[in-house]
């Protein structure tokens, strides 16, 4: 009787397992063009999400920007942020980042905003900084510019004193 039940609470615990792989495996990949046109197809439904981390990490939100747009994304969780390595600004290509869980088009427990909770954040590239340089060119006729101002502003002067 025993060894039955261990068998039980084996499948048992074997059926949770599967169920739990189940859900990340069936998760739609989606894009931000799907889900900002089809909101209603994909609302409360789990997704994988693919795109660039841009902007701040705020209290457990974060940006994720594909190809068209950027999706606010909760995850809640530091173990997953602590993944995060760079943040998409001028200065810095942000981490390249799947995100799985679960689509909101108007998530009640923040506020009404479309978004995604999510369960599972993968950083599938990480990011690097970027070296912008100055154009020497513009440099120069910047300063060229800057000359020719500064001397129409002395010759107006002086003209100005001398009708005065």
């Amino acid at each position: 009787m025993e060894s039955t039940q261990v068998k039980l609470a084996l499948m048992l615990l074997c059926t949770c397992a599967l169920m739990l792989l189940s859900t990340t495996a069936n998760a739609a990949q989606v894009t931000s063009n799907d889900l900002l046109t089809n909101p209603d197809l994909y609302n409360g439904k789990t997704i994988t999400y693919e795109g660039e981390v841009v902007g701040d990490i705020i209290d457990g939100w974060i940006n994720v920007k594909d190809d068209n747009a950027a999706i606010g994304i909760y995850v809640g969780s530091n173990k997953l942020i602590d993944e995060i390595t760079y943040l998409g600004n001028y200065k810095t290509i942000g981490d390249i980042v799947q995100i799985t869980g679960k689509f909101y088009k108007a998530d009640p427990l923040h506020g009404g905003d479309l978004d995604i909770r999510a369960k599972k954040l993968e950083v599938v590239k990480i990011g690097t900084p970027i070296k912008h340089t100055i154009d020497k060119s513009k440099v120069t006729s910047l300063l060229m510019l800057f000359g020719i101002t500064i001397f129409l502003y002395i010759l107006k002067s002086i003209i100005y004193k001398k009708r005065s």
